[in-house]
């Protein structure tokens, strides 16, 4: 089925394609990952700050863009 959570987090840069954004943050909620996700696709650039795998943050380049 899918990769252990630590597999998945193994590599520091890859594509949602790769790695599906639900799985992504999962694997980083099960290992309590306190870390910086820096998410691009053409003009759109967020940046996801999460402690001990939980998102506290948030931030986008661009105003009306959220995480939801």
């Amino acid at each position: 089925m899918f990769d252990e959570p630590t597999q998945i987090l193994k590599n520091t840069h890859g594509t949602l394609a790769e790695v599906p954004f639900p799985l992504l943050l999962e694997a980083c909620f099960r290992t309590q990952r306190t870390c910086g996700l820096e998410l691009k696709q053409a003009a759109l650039e967020k940046q996801i700050v999460l402690e001990l795998g939980t998102p506290v943050g948030c931030t986008s380049n661009i105003v009306q863009e959220t995480i939801g």
